[in-house]
């Protein structure tokens, strides 16, 4: 495993993001030894012909790999990204995401330093079609904007997370989970479903497995925000679809909380969060009716509709989860 950062880059239909992304890209600063490694999460717009287009006629000067990844989700195409990478360091950065130049001499500069650091977040730019909307200040970070914490540093909560967007990976630990068969619950946002939480998954099980996570605010990239994504429709969609993955995010929160609880025990703190959370909703449905309400409380009513449909549809995968945790204790340092 050489010593230098693996750029995954996955795109589901982004032929129309990808130029800006990929032409910064080229201008890395030369002295990190990288690859790029292309993963095509089963586009249908002609994607993946206009990549190896690219490829072929837009030279890097460092290596170069596409992948076709037919299993829609944004988790199954960073796996596949991860189990072709090269070097000890990987990078996720999407279609939409253009690094600055200094971005990996940065980067790995820091993982060099801290051998106890296994996830390293940025500071996302918007780069805005339109006028910026009064409200995006307040929930930026949900998009991978503005800063991740008061000051550049370790995370402090446990558990912890930086958001997805140009965060690299220490790729060992994730590696030998993936050998040992582990199963990853949060499958991302796909075509049909906006269920996220992937991110947060893969921050949780770094911190498990004893890594910290930092954010460093002099890692700068520029984000991409179309007129489409700068509506209250879309960050409420979006807020819900990171709701969808509560009972999944619960067994993780559980098992940080007591890892030497019982399954049973797990099992009553699940039916009594899923109790909670339907009363609540309860609650705030009757509070509600019959007013004229802003768009933030319909944000809250979404949230708790999504998180209480997640306990109802998912107390199976979530026990087995909690399970999988469980008998996975081997890798787990965070444990105590």
């Amino acid at each position: 495993m050489g010593e230098g950062v693996s750029i995954i880059l996955c795109t589901f239909n982004g032929k129309d993001r990808l130029p800006a992304t990929l032409e910064a890209i080229q201008k890395l600063d030369p002295e990190v030894p990288k690859e790029l490694i292309l993963v095509d999460n089963a586009s249908t717009d002609g994607t993946g012909e206009w990549l190896k287009h690219y490829l072929l006629y837009d030279h890097f000067d460092f290596p170069t790999s596409y992948i076709f990844e037919p299993k829609a989700g944004l988790i199954y195409a960073r796996l596949t990204g991860i189990k072709s990478a090269t070097y000890n360091l990987l990078l996720f950065c999407d279609d939409d995401n253009a690094l600055a130049s200094d971005y990996l001499t940065l980067g790995s500069k820091l993982f060099q330093s801290n051998p106890n650091l296994g996830v390293l977040g940025g500071y996302g730019i918007p780069v805005l079609e339109g006028i910026e909307p009064a409200w995006l200040s307040r929930y930026q970070k949900s998009f991978a904007l503005g800063p991740q914490a008061e000051r550049s540093g370790k995370i402090q909560e446990i558990p912890g997370y930086v958001y997805g967007a140009a965060a690299f990976f220490r790729k060992k630990p994730l590696l030998d989970l993936i050998d040992s068969g582990y199963g990853f619950y949060l499958t991302g946002r796909t075509q049909t479903q906006a269920i996220s939480g992937d991110d947060l998954e893969l921050c949780w099980l770094m911190q498990l497995m004893g890594y910290e996570i930092h954010y460093k605010e002099s890692l700068k990239f520029f984000h991409s925000m179309p007129q489409s994504r700068m509506t209250t429709d879309y960050l409420i969609k979006m807020k819900s679809g990171t709701a969808a993955g509560g009972a999944l995010l619960f067994a993780y929160r559980q098992f940080f909380l007591n890892p030497k609880s019982t399954s049973s025990r797990f099992v009553l703190a699940y039916f009594l969060q899923f109790l909670k959370t339907g009363l609540l909703l309860l609650k705030n449905r009757i509070t509600r009716s019959g007013t004229s309400t802003s768009w933030e409380r319909d944000l809250a009513m979404a949230i708790l509709t999504s998180r209480w449909a997640s306990f109802r549809d998912n107390f199976s995968l979530a026990r087995a989860l909690f399970s999988q945790l469980k008998s996975n204790k081997k890798f787990w340092i965070h444990t105590t």
